[in-house]
């Protein structure tokens, strides 16, 4: 059952200790839709959970969430990135970073489940969120997902 939020208040969403403790293997996935859309004042809910296990073949969307320099995120606004086919299993936490052609794109700061159980909206934090479109994302595209102590 996801929690719900405040639709006019920033979001902490601070890591929980035990995280810092866990080593995570990489998981890769691959772009199987591009979106180029944007909704100001969607609201997404974070679930309150901070790990989520990820099974190879699974199809899950991403989206960008707007962070803030405080640590603080916006759940209000967000621009969507698209979907992606996970290429193997592993486990996605809070402070996750999501890498596409050799840059780090943002942090994954929330699930929302709002979809669940066809997917998960897997929120990413970065700080000027753009659409999967206007970042030149094609199907076929890779990207990673890494946890910076490994």
């Amino acid at each position: 059952m996801a929690s719900e939020i405040c639709p006019e208040k920033q979001y902490s969403l601070a890591n929980t200790n035990y995280i810092a403790t866990m080593t995570f293997a990489r998981i890769d996935a691959r772009f199987v839709a591009v979106m180029a859309h944007e909704t100001p004042g969607r609201g997404m809910i974070p679930s309150p959970y901070h790990t989520r296990c990820i099974q190879a073949g699974e199809i899950h969307e991403l989206a960008y969430v707007k962070g803030n320099t405080d640590g603080t995120v916006n759940l209000n606004d967000v621009w969507y990135l698209g979907f992606v086919e996970f290429l193997q299993g592993g486990v996605l936490a809070k402070g996750t970073r999501l890498g596409f052609q050799g840059r780090t794109m943002g942090t994954l700061v929330a699930f929302d489940e709002t979809h669940a159980p066809n997917h998960l909206n897997i929120l990413i934090s970065t700080l000027e969120p753009k659409t999967g479109r206007k970042l030149d994302i094609n199907i076929g595209a890779l990207c990673t997902f890494f946890y910076p102590s490994n």
